[in-house]
């Protein structure tokens, strides 16, 4: 299952960890690119 994810803020990079570690292909999208690098980074410890 693939599934994306607009605005990267708490409430979406809680949402594509639960969904990423179910099993999907996800991707996160924010009109802030450093907010989407630093919740990459921040999923990536987890």
């Amino acid at each position: 299952m693939k599934v994306g994810i607009i605005g990267a803020g708490t409430m979406g990079i809680g949402i594509a960890q639960i969904a990423a570690t179910n099993g999907c292909k996800v991707w996160v999208y924010d009109a802030n690119p450093k907010q989407v690098e630093a919740a990459t980074v921040g999923l990536e410890k987890h």
